[in-house]
């Protein structure tokens, strides 16, 4: 007999391009680009790393991550998300943590909807 966990279909209805699952012992949250290039975001809550505008409360569905981009890429971290847009755009969301992860210039914040992060002027991401 395996302990190994079942997999689950998640849940909403939507059909996902790629997903990307992080967190830190029970602050566990996963997010997807669906075929539409919408991002969805869903798990444990804690710091706005679902990027729905909302930063408490577990989420067992697929919310949408506000702001309206498509993407082309995205990666749960710790306590925050990270995606880059069909445009090149890089954008985080959730906690920056004392380290800055989320690469908005500061530490300690925490962002509950998408921020562009702070980059050179002129530069955009090309890989992801």
């Amino acid at each position: 007999m395996s302990n190994a966990p079942t997999p689950q279909t998640v849940g909403g209805g939507l059909t996902f391009t790629q997903i990307s699952a992080g967190g830190l012992s029970d602050l566990v949250h996963a997010c997807g680009i669906t075929t539409r290039g919408s991002a969805y975001c869903w798990g444990r809550y804690t710091s706005g790393q679902l990027g729905n505008g909302d930063f408490s409360g577990d989420r067992s569905s697929p919310v949408a991550v506000l702001a309206g981009y498509q993407f082309r890429a995205i990666s749960a971290g710790k306590e925050h998300t990270c995606g880059v847009t069909t445009a090149g755009v890089a954008l985080c969301w959730g906690s920056a943590g004392t380290d800055g992860r989320t690469g908005l210039g500061e530490s300690g914040n925490a962002r509950a909807w998408p921020m562009r992060v702070v980059n050179p002027t002129g530069r955009m991401v090309r890989r992801w």
